[in-house]
């Protein structure tokens, strides 16, 4: 994606570090602090409303007055923008299409900031883009009250959207201030997307989160019993991540191969000759409840490879292994929340780990 298609000439950068006076807009693009009633945001604001108006007004198969309005409205475009009425939007000027782009109908872009949209992306209908945010706090957020009684306009801060190529957004969707959605994403609808969001990947939820891969991954998952030779370098890859003897790693892969039941076992998600990722089944993962067996341990991803599903689908390749195996229940400790519920897991007890002071929460997976 070309990261400068939303720059804009004439920006001061670093002039409010310098002492220079700033502009209301320069402000406002500045994420800082500023005057929503300023003349020069309010004539603006007021050309883009009147302009919105027209277009959502032209009738459907003028394409040469649609085309002439979002010249004058947008920022920047690249060849070949489809975007079906009604649209809204703050200011106008501070969006950015690549090429190849199709917005569907009542979608609402309020670029109090810059909003830069890739090449060939996809906008179903009803999304919200922000890119304004004010104080929490009433108080901080509107002021004390004019003397003479006169509309004051509230405190209002703003930070950048920025979309990547061949991204889909799914209908219903809201994009919060200062989000990043990177190349060949797609969001699923009614998802609400807070944080940002890798290249490669599908995403959704409230708050949207990722959920696999978009395409041919980059890594395979494969089991220790087919590639018994990573014995040695798996033990070393799970002892370096969980600080738990290499011997007993080596002891349980030993078993494993042996192949005399179907737990324990040990699987990887591979990329090359790298391990990115991996989990274990065992017995018992040191807790007290010794009537909940098979147990998933050990699930760890590189840190460079998280948000990319890499785990969701260690797991899920794990459940349909183990079933396969005859293994319909399997039991998980851990002290995460709110993460393996994405996978179908479901909370079930509270449990005591071998030599912790406090308990831990045991999931179960149904098959």
């Amino acid at each position: 994606m070309n990261k400068q298609r939303g720059t804009q000439p004439g920006m001061r950068d670093g002039c409010a570090e310098m002492g220079i006076n700033m502009t209301e807009r320069e402000k406002m693009l500045a994420g800082q602090l500023y005057d929503c009633g300023d003349s020069e945001l309010l004539n603006q604001w007021h050309k883009a409303k009147d302009l919105i108006r027209d277009y959502n007004q032209t009738d459907s198969a003028d394409a040469q007055e649609k085309a002439r309005i979002l010249h004058e409205l947008l920022g920047g475009q690249g060849k070949n923008l489809w975007i079906t009425a009604p649209f809204y939007a703050d200011y106008g000027n501070n969006i950015y299409f690549g090429n190849n782009c199709e917005v569907n109908m009542n979608c609402t872009f309020l670029d109090d900031n810059k909003i830069v949209i890739g090449d060939n992306a996809l906008i179903a209908p009803n999304v919200q883009i922000y890119t304004a945010f004010h104080p929490t706090n009433a108080v901080d957020r509107f002021g004390k009250p004019r003397e003479d009684g006169s509309f004051e306009f509230c405190k209002t801060q703003t930070a950048p959207v920025v979309i990547g190529d061949h991204v889909w957004i799914g209908g219903g969707v809201i994009i919060m201030p200062g989000v990043t959605i990177g190349d060949n994403v797609v969001i699923g609808a009614g998802s609400v997307v807070t944080r940002d969001i890798p290249d490669n990947v599908i995403a959704y939820g409230n708050p949207c989160r990722v959920m696999r891969e978009n395409g041919q991954k980059s890594y395979e998952i494969i089991r220790l019993t087919d590639r018994p030779w990573l014995k040695g370098q798996a033990a070393l890859w799970f002892h370096q991540k969980w600080g738990i003897p290499c011997d007993a790693y080596l002891e349980s892969m030993e078993a494993c191969l042996a192949g005399k039941g179907a737990v324990p076992q040990w699987y990887m998600a591979m990329e090359g000759d790298r391990i990115i990722g991996g989990v274990g089944v065992i017995e018992n993962d040191f807790h007290n409840r010794k009537d909940l067996s098979p147990n998933v341990c050990a699930v760890y991803t590189e840190e460079d490879r998280r948000g990319r599903g890499v785990a969701g689908a260690l797991l899920d390749y794990v459940c349909g292994d183990m079933k396969e195996k005859g293994i319909h229940t399997l039991y998980l400790l851990t002290d995460h929340t709110s993460f393996y519920e994405r996978y179908g897991w479901e909370f079930y007890c509270m449990a005591q780990g071998d030599g912790e002071e406090k308990m831990s929460r045991m999931y179960l997976h149904r098959g």
